[in-house]
């Protein structure tokens, strides 16, 4: 994957990818403004696609994995 990915018409630095209990998953900050996102990438048919974490628990635990990562 390339190092920018744009979503909406925005772009974004991925800043990690990680597998986290087989999925993939996409950490990335904005280009344009100080948000960052968290993406799961699945691809079926061959066509990979994107959406956001939008589920709490989820969430906490890819950004927990990642924080234990760095240290």
């Amino acid at each position: 994957m390339d190092n920018i990915i744009v979503l909406n018409g925005k772009q974004f630095l991925i800043i990690n990818e990680i597998e986290v209990h087989g999925m993939h998953y996409i950490y990335a900050g904005s280009l344009e403004d100080e948000k960052y996102v968290l993406l799961i990438e699945r691809e079926k048919d061959g066509i990979k696609t994107v959406q956001s974490v939008t589920d709490e628990e989820e969430f906490e635990l890819v950004m927990s994995v990642i924080a234990k990562e760095n240290n």
